[in-house]
């Protein structure tokens, strides 16, 4: 099954890991890219092997999505949720007030 298609992807791959660890993360997204296409390239010329192609296409997307996650961008600026108070407070001391008043 690996057609020279995955075997390059599988290079392009490892080859944007090497520039996320140098930092480089433009051009480790543009290699995840190329990878990723050369294994939907490779599964549309060879429609037999579209569940083969699948799994390494989905084993490719997990590595990248770790990495994604852990430096490259897709959770940045995800902050903590932080509780104040509930608005229900305010709403009731609102409805209290026009009742007393």
């Amino acid at each position: 099954m690996p057609s020279d298609l995955v075997r390059r992807a599988g290079q392009r791959l490892q080859r944007g890991k090497r520039y996320y660890q140098a930092d480089d993360l433009a051009n480790a997204r543009s290699e995840f890219d190329a990878a990723i296409d050369m294994v939907l390239e490779a599964s549309s010329q060879n429609p037999e092997g579209r569940q083969e192609y699948g799994k390494v296409l989905d084993e490719m997307v997990d590595t990248i999505h770790r990495l994604d996650l852990a430096g490259m961008g897709a959770s940045a600026g995800v902050e903590e949720g932080k509780f104040e108070k509930a608005p229900l407070e305010d709403i009731l001391e609102m409805t209290f007030r026009w009742i007393l008043s």
